[in-house]
């Protein structure tokens, strides 16, 4: 609910959403460098993976681990590669059909985060690995940069 009240010039909000807590992780490394991860809203699954096979044969990037979000054609990708933050914006920026405010936030904040934790009832689920013969240069068990949010609380619609 909103509410809002104008005088003059001015202009006074008042607004009452439910929120709900998530858990992120953030795509900065100990050493300053970045691995990759992309979010694709709205996309079907074989434009994902398109994407993300042209964008990991043109950079050399090792696996991409693909995850669905629980939302029909929402999903978050990972790739244990590591870069540095000029290369993690080339290589995010060459990716076709990449969510776009995603990319703006993470442009703005210095690094990317993606929600790892389920989201109203719904779970992560793992739907594929673009294997690459390029060894992966960063230890998921050696990722410390996660966070704590709150969003607002909105169901999504989910297609059948």
């Amino acid at each position: 609910m909103d509410y809002a009240i104008a005088i003059r010039d001015w202009r006074f909000y008042i607004s009452l959403k439910r929120v709900t807590k998530r858990t992120g992780v953030n795509s900065r490394l100990d050493d300053g460098n970045h691995f990759l991860m992309w979010d694709f809203d709205a996309t079907p699954e074989g434009k994902v993976i398109e994407s993300l096979a042209a964008v990991q044969e043109r950079f050399q990037l090792s696996n991409i681990y693909l995850m669905g979000t629980g939302v029909t054609g929402y999903y978050h990708a990972y790739c244990f590669t590591r870069r540095s933050w000029a290369d993690t914006l080339y290589i995010l920026a060459s990716t076709e059909r990449l969510d776009e405010m995603y990319f703006r936030i993470g442009v703005i904040r210095g690094y990317f985060t993606l929600r790892i934790s389920g989201k109203q009832g719904e779970t992560m689920n793992g739907v594929c690995c673009l294997a690459s013969g390029v060894p992966e240069t960063v230890d998921p068990a050696n990722i410390r940069d996660f966070c704590e949010y709150t969003a607002k609380f909105a169901r999504a619609v989910t297609s059948k």
